[in-house]
């Protein structure tokens, strides 16, 4: 686990802080992720990093700050296993298709997307999010502590 602190010139993070991510827009790149907000006071913010990765974010550097999910995803995210059922996609009359609430990936008949996903009967999660985040409980890790 890292804990790195970050401060913005603006208040303008909202909630769920984390997860996010500290970016470069050019040419794009993910320099570092944050998994859970521990700490907050005005606009210092204090996370914690469950999974090692590159380099720690260079001191005094700007980044552009990206917020992964809304409330409902992260709530999603944190649910147990036994609440969701596997299930195929079948097409309804006006839906060609389903999305992961996490990746946007496709849920299916055709080639490009999944044909099978996983759903609480109400929301699909691809099998990649579902192990990432709920069957392995990575997902009740994330969020805002504070």
């Amino acid at each position: 686990m890292v804990r790195i602190e970050i401060s913005s010139k603006i208040d303008y993070f909202s909630y769920p802080t984390a997860p996010s991510d500290l970016r470069i827009s050019e040419p794009f790149q993910t320099i570092w992720e944050f998994h859970r907000l521990i700490a907050r006071e005005d606009n210092i913010l204090a996370f914690e990093t469950y999974e090692r990765q590159l380099a720690p974010p260079k001191i005094g550097q700007t980044y552009d700050f990206c917020s992964w999910w809304r409330k409902d995803q992260l709530l999603l995210a944190q649910s147990i296993p036994e609440d969701f059922r596997l299930y195929r996609f079948t097409p309804k009359s006006s839906e060609d298709h389903d999305h992961c609430e996490f990746c946007w990936k496709h849920i299916c008949n055709e080639e490009h997307g999944d044909h099978e996903a996983y759903t609480n009967g109400r929301d699909s999660v691809c099998f990649e999010c579902f192990d990432k985040y709920i069957a392995s409980g990575f997902g009740k890790k994330l969020g805002d502590a504070t």
